[in-house]
């Protein structure tokens, strides 16, 4: 793929998808955000689950800001509060990572913005491979489904992820930004791999977000399979692009689908005075942002 391609990819991602907000990632990695708020050039929220605050790049012109203050006000709320803040900074705000740094922001792993075209994931080499026996490919619409993705998401990542089932139901209704999730149903109507994408209503785009895959069923084509058959529905509602956040441990197999990073971020972490760094549980680990993250 050529860098020309690269950079008109990332300017329709930019025009398209950032403007959208808390909508077109997901409700900021998939949280109910009631209390999300604009504070200057960035979206703050406090993240009750987790124990801590995270910070999302608004709508903003880099050179309106005074950044020395900004970084200030947010280190401030998050000494007040006593909570550990995540700060999700774009790579390229080489002022802003700067100033995170030297006020004692530690960078945690870096995400790659990747995109595809849907059609061509779809129909890429190796994007539907055969399933193994017994298994099958269905959507989950019901309150028992999305149960068994949370159930899923628990042995696969960890913590509770008591928020998802009611998170998938409401964005599954959602009209801007709705959502549908397949799953991987193995004898027994066990659940053993799930994964979401969103539509994004007057956009070219559809997201992916939260692939899963149970332990004993890695390395069985469960997670390409659910890449191409979600690139093919995106492809079918008229989205002619796919995008996702990654760590670079998931790149290999989206980009042999046709996936191209186009842009990286990355959170830094801050903890008050008294907590120690670590503290927080980073969004990158918990949300719809590890390596099976698409």
């Amino acid at each position: 793929m050529s860098e020309r391609v690269a950079v008109e990819w990332l300017k329709l991602y930019a025009e398209q998808i950032r403007p959208r907000g808390l909508p077109g990632r997901g409700d900021l990695l998939g949280r109910l955000s009631p209390d999300a708020e604009l504070s200057g050039p960035v979206v703050r929220m406090v993240e009750q689950e987790a124990g801590q605050l995270l910070l999302w790049p608004g709508e903003f012109s880099p050179g309106q800001w005074d950044w020395d203050s900004v970084v200030t006000a947010q280190c401030a709320r998050s000494d007040e509060l006593g909570l550990p803040l995540v700060w999700y900074c774009d790579d390229a705000h080489h002022a802003l990572t700067a100033r995170l740094r030297a006020a004692g922001f530690t960078p945690q792993d870096r995400e790659e913005i990747m995109v595809g075209r849907s059609t061509e994931m779809a129909c890429a080499p190796g994007a539907r491979p055969a399933l193994p026996a017994g298994t099958r490919l269905r959507p989950a619409a019901t309150g028992a489904d999305f149960e068994q993705v949370r159930e899923l998401a628990v042995r696969v990542r960890g913590g509770s992820w008591n928020w998802l089932p009611a998170a998938l139901e409401r964005w599954s209704a959602d009209e801007d930004d709705p959502c549908a999730v397949t799953v991987v149903e193995a004898p027994r109507h066990k659940v053993v791999a799930a994964g979401l994408v969103r539509f994004h209503t007057g956009t070219g785009f559809a997201s992916l977000w939260g692939a899963s895959v149970h332990p004993a069923w890695e390395g069985q084509g469960l997670y390409r399979s659910l890449l191409g058959h979600r690139a093919a529905l995106a492809a079918r509602r008229g989205h002619s692009y796919l995008y996702t956040e990654a760590l670079p441990s998931s790149r290999p197999v989206l980009a042999r689908l046709g996936m191209v990073t186009v842009t990286t971020h990355t959170p830094y972490q801050y903890s008050p005075p008294g907590r120690p760094h670590g503290a927080a549980q980073t969004s990158a680990s918990t949300t719809a942002n590890p390596p099976r993250h698409t």
